[in-house]
């Protein structure tokens, strides 16, 4: 499997175009005994295969998995002088601890102070409360007060990025006049459009539309310049879930301006919700759909599957994909991938259980190495925006693209809100994906050189989010701010319990 790393550089909003430089980032061992000056002046000097013991502050999630980014959260967090990576995770530490060898870690301690400033908005956040410690922060920035800017990752230590479209007119969901809310993918066969594609020869007539299609997938990759792949994803809704039938049963703006903030309603769980009867039922279907399709058409089945960390989408997938005759060198053992999760809103639907539970939920699943134990993304306060989710969403499918070549054909099991953003980054019109939905989609993935430069690397804003705390709201505005009872204000908060049902 090829090394697959991430940097950042600068881009003026969420759209992925070419006008981009880079920001300088030391690695290891190349950087070894170098030293590096962070933004404010502050100077480092990177420590490669080592780890300076304790004396941690907190330690952060650095997506991008550079030096430079980790170095920065350092310089922003009062009294830290000394850092150590091992993998995305940065650990933050007030002085340099005793050292020992650590192949894998690399370390970075301040030796010469610099004037340690804040990081500030021209928007002033709303004054937040909570009735919980913080949540660790993330290089993806939670909190409302963060620069306006987005960021875009790239591949090969910054050199390149993978520039996505999708291959239209092959599928009736490429089509606009095919409506989503009531199109069903289990009675068309896909959306795979019966047509002669340019692969055919006289051998096709003995072949079903579905070989056709994987022989044109096949030649477009044999065709395709080097730096150009094409893949087959397969993007699935999890099956409905207790919170999607809490939602329907109290109404949109109740939800979202106060049950949706709650664990549950005394009858139902949310948090981290779990499919309902007719959930498990839609991806019974789907898992049937797909035997039946493998039996009477010969379609490929995905050669590798990724799956949200989210209870519904992880039992989604096994229930789906589980008892299907899969090839013996592609069996189901789907990868668990943080960064495919759900929109992260302040609804508690949306907050992760802890590694150890899905561990033990379903062992042979692959878990990928930077899956914290607790959710560390979530914290029931701020909300990610449309370009916040749009950028960690080009990062999960470049780690696809990147690291996964030899599948043409992929599983994505993840959310509405998530599939929307996949959907955004592919170049693919909106299609809205009911619940147990799967909609597929040619992408062409063109891995592209940028220039060189330096420039600031910066980090996409989240926003605060109120809510009605005192009960179900008046009513809501849509798409902004809940109008709640009694003349009290929506409040940014954390509350999660409750006894009354619906």
């Amino acid at each position: 499997m090829a090394l697959f790393r991430l940097s950042l550089v600068t881009l003026a909003s969420a759209a992925f175009v070419p006008a981009i430089v880079l920001s300088p980032n030391p690695t290891c061992p190349e950087s070894n005994g170098k030293q590096y000056t962070a933004s404010n002046g502050a100077v480092f000097e990177v420590e490669c295969g080592l780890d300076r013991a304790g004396n941690d502050i907190t330690h952060v999630q650095i997506y991008s998995n550079k030096i430079a980014d980790c170095i920065a959260q350092c310089v922003a967090t009062e009294g830290c002088s000394d850092i150590t990576m091992s993998g995305t995770a940065c650990y933050l530490k007030s002085k340099a601890g005793p050292s020992h060898a650590c192949s894998h870690c690399r370390a970075a301690r301040m030796v010469l102070n610099g004037k340690i400033t804040s990081i500030t908005s021209s928007a002033t956040a709303a004054p937040l409360t909570t009735t919980k410690p913080s949540a660790t922060t993330f290089s993806i920035v939670t909190s409302a007060a963060a620069p306006s800017t987005a960021s875009l990752p790239t591949v090969g230590d910054g050199t390149e990025y993978i520039r996505y479209s999708t291959v239209g007119g092959y599928f009736l969901q490429d089509l606009n006049t095919t409506a989503a809310s009531s199109f069903d993918y289990t009675t068309t066969n896909f959306g795979l459009i019966n047509q002669t594609y340019t692969t055919d020869n006289k051998a096709s007539v003995d072949l079903t539309q579905w070989q056709r299609f994987d022989r044109l997938l096949v030649n477009l990759n044999q065709q395709a310049a080097s730096n150009v792949t094409y893949k087959l994803l397969f993007i699935g809704r999890h099956g409905e879930g207790y919170h999607n039938a809490a939602q329907i049963g109290y109404g949109t703006p109740a939800w979202n301006c106060y049950w949706s903030e709650l664990n549950g309603n005394g009858t139902s769980t949310w948090d981290d919700a779990d499919l309902t009867t007719d959930g498990i039922a839609q991806a019974f279907k789907a898992n049937a759909f797909w035997s039946d399709l493998m039996r009477s058409q010969k379609i490929v089945a995905p050669q590798t599957f990724y799956v949200s960390p989210l209870t519904r989408c992880l039992k989604t997938a096994n229930y789906t994909y589980s008892n299907l005759n899969l090839p013996a060198d592609d069996p189901f053992i789907p990868t668990v991938k943080e960064l495919f999760r759900e929109t992260i809103s302040t609804h508690t639907c949306d907050h992760r259980s802890n590694k150890t539970y899905i561990e033990h939920l379903f062992p042979t699943f692959r878990i990928e190495d930077t899956l914290t134990e607790t959710d560390e993304i979530w914290n029931g306060i701020t909300a990610e925006t449309d370009s916040a989710k749009d950028y960690r969403s080009k990062i999960a499918l470049d780690s696809v693209f990147a690291t996964d070549k030899a599948a043409r054909v992929v599983s994505i099991t993840t959310h509405s809100g998530e599939a929307a953003s996949l959907l955004r980054v592919l170049g693919h019109r909106v299609f809205s994906l009911v619940t147990g939905a799967i909609i597929p989609v040619l992408v062409k993935a063109e891995t592209v050189a940028i220039g060189s430069g330096a420039a600031t690397t910066t980090t996409v804003p989240w926003t605060s989010s109120a809510w009605c705390t005192n009960g179900a709201p008046l009513s809501s505005i849509d798409g902004g701010a809940c109008v709640c009872s009694g003349g009290v204000m929506p409040t940014a908060t954390v509350l999660a319990s409750v006894t009354a049902g619906f």
